[in-house]
């Protein structure tokens, strides 16, 4: 089990080995709605769902002459298409929710299994689940770790798929940005609920539409935020997994502003800060480091570790302790 009290924050990187696209590839695959009505992107979405051709289109000229690399980043600026923005948000990913890509891994990457038996070791029913110390806050739209640690539960604990869904609630795993929908194990669209299903239609983009929350619809005094910033206080260890240190949500963790005592609550010293960095160059480490923590100085020899060309279970490997 997870002992110590653990903060995870996840980006982009850590769906990837389940599936799912990197910033840059999600970019690229909207971008190629640009070459205009014959795209197989805009056939697609117009045949089911009925998007109007010229919308896509001209969205994603719009996009791809920005030369942002982030679509999150381009709707802050253009909230005028946060509705085609979104459609096309989960035209790439509802696809991409299938159990398929659990049981057939191609990489060496599979982090959720690390933490999976982390979590379940000495645990003999669901119920003992609860004595795990740990926070997870993602950045990410897709709900993979809460199928995966879901189906787990189930299978491992010999639960129906109701109790499962009743073990997981324990981890609570918030969505800083909204989610593809509510995660259940059946559609109540009613409630923005979808189970876990690559089955894209009007239905299931109508509940991604509801349910994610681009930058401009989130703000920096949002409860999550004020939630992740009270797990930073009761953390003894904080990973950032598959995290790209944007400046934006850097700013919004408020890590920065957190000092000894925050709204009456000591905050532990003694912090152990690991991070991911696959693609990051030392440089932009540090930078991210001093936007991240410049109150450091009120922390007592706090450890901020990162290892170069390493993806997400080369770090919980190589800091073991992050899962004991």
């Amino acid at each position: 089990m997870i002992t110590k009290p653990t903060l995870f924050i996840l980006g982009a990187g850590a769906s990837i080995p389940y599936g799912f696209p990197s910033g840059w590839e999600l970019r690229n695959k909207i971008c190629e709605a640009a070459q205009g009505i014959d795209a197989p992107i805009v056939l697609s979405l117009n045949t089911a769902i009925g998007v109007p051709c010229e919308d896509i289109i001209d969205f994603a000229r719009r996009f791809k002459q920005s030369r942002l690399i982030s679509i999150d980043t381009f709707l802050s600026k253009r909230p005028e298409y946060s509705r085609i923005g979104k459609t096309l948000i989960a035209y790439q990913l509802i696809p991409k929710e299938l159990d398929y890509n659990f049981d057939n891994l191609n990489t060496d990457d599979d982090w959720y299994c690390a933490l999976w038996n982390a979590l379940a070791s000495n645990a003999r029913t669901v119920a003992e689940l609860t004595e795990n110390k740990i926070k997870i806050f993602t950045f990410n739209y897709d709900r993979s770790l809460e199928r995966y640690l879901h189906t787990a539960i189930m299978n491992t604990f010999n639960v129906s798929e109701g109790e499962a869904l009743d073990g997981l609630k324990h981890f609570d795993i918030q969505h800083v940005y909204g989610s593809l929908g509510v995660f259940g194990i059946s559609d109540d669209y009613s409630k923005n609920i979808r189970a876990y299903s690559g089955l894209f239609d009007r239905n299931s983009v109508n509940v991604a539409i509801e349910s994610l929350r681009v930058i401009p619809e989130a703000r920096a005094e949002d409860s999550v935020f004020q939630k992740v910033q009270e797990a930073f206080v009761w953390a003894d260890h904080v990973c950032f997994l598959g995290f790209g240190f944007d400046a934006l949500n850097i700013q919004r963790l408020g890590f920065k502003g957190i000092s000894q005592s925050q709204n009456g609550v000591h905050v532990k010293m003694n912090k152990n800060i690991v991070t991911s960095s696959f693609g990051k160059t030392r440089s932009e480490m540090e930078i991210a480091h001093a936007a991240l923590f410049d109150s450091y100085n009120h922390f007592r020899t706090p450890v901020w570790d990162f290892a170069f060309e390493h993806r997400n279970l080369e770090t919980l490997r190589n800091f073991a302790w992050l899962l004991t």
